[in-house]
């Protein structure tokens, strides 16, 4: 068993280890989603389990790569875990939403033993040896058993840190998105080189790309009346994108947050 932990903070991190170590799981951590998705197929993960606190957005774009026509072509197909540490963003609405995106568990508390039983049933693998927390450095795709770091800076579970992360007690708050911490709102931000159109109801919709990283597109329409009836989760078959080097390509996408000014889609 292998499981994929996506966290920004420390103490997350350890009790996640420490959690499915102790079902004889391997687990490897990743800080960044984009190399984490990108590393899935050398991974194989058996299970991902990603921090909302710390990705109040970006765990949508996990789940909709997972069941996405991507998804498809993977070599594995771990369960998805949301770790909502008792996030204040992650309301009802939320909720609905990862049920749409078929996310296979909400765990608010690792350590209650009542909420985590089925998990403990899918993850425990009582005849393997528990097999010591690998590292993944987020600008390499390969694993070390330690940071290639001569002198790294380790915290108290062990995990090699960044020397400003270690200090930096903002790092370990929750995050609204749209803060500025996460950056200022999409929908404000300059209009890119990316040009991006799609078909709804029959009819061409066009506007303004103000931010684009693969599969992420957010998308500010030019007629907001044209796109009133999409929907969270709703899937378009007919979409073209060009991006900043002028490739066209055709492609599908699926809404993953819509907010007053623009819609937020996740290439498929």
């Amino acid at each position: 068993m292998k499981v994929m932990m996506i966290a920004e903070q420390t103490e997350s991190i350890s009790r996640y280890k420490n959690f499915f170590e102790d079902l004889g799981a391997q687990t490897v951590k990743y800080r960044n989603i984009a190399k984490a998705l990108d590393n899935l197929d050398e991974i194989e993960p058996d299970g991902i389990v990603i921090n909302v606190v710390d990705y109040p957005r970006q765990w949508k774009t996990v789940a909709e790569f997972l069941r996405g026509t991507q998804g498809g072509n993977l070599t594995c197909s771990p369960k998805l875990i949301l770790s909502t540490e008792d996030s204040p963003y992650f309301d009802d609405t939320e909720l609905e939403k990862s049920q749409v995106l078929g996310v296979d568990y909400i765990i608010r508390d690792f350590d209650d033993v009542e909420e985590t039983a089925d998990l403990v049933e899918d993850f425990r693998t009582v005849d393997e040896p528990k097999i010591v927390t690998k590292f993944v450095r987020d600008d390499s795709p390969i694993i070390f058993d330690s940071w290639d770091n001569p002198n790294p800076i380790l915290d108290e579970s062990g995990f090699s840190v960044s020397g400003t992360y270690a200090d930096d007690e903002r790092a370990k708050a929750p995050v609204a998105p749209g803060s500025a911490v996460h950056g200022p709102k999409r929908s404000t931000l300059p209009e890119t080189d990316v040009h991006f159109l799609f078909l709804h109801d029959g009819n061409p919709v066009t506007g303004k790309v103000t931010f684009y990283s693969a599969p992420v597109v957010y998308f500010v329409p030019d007629n907001v009346s044209a796109v009133n009836a999409i929907r969270f989760g709703q899937i378009i078959d007919q979409a073209t994108i060009v991006d900043e080097s002028g490739s066209v390509k055709a492609c599908r996408v699926q809404v993953q947050e819509i907010d007053d000014d623009g819609i937020e889609f996740c290439l498929l």
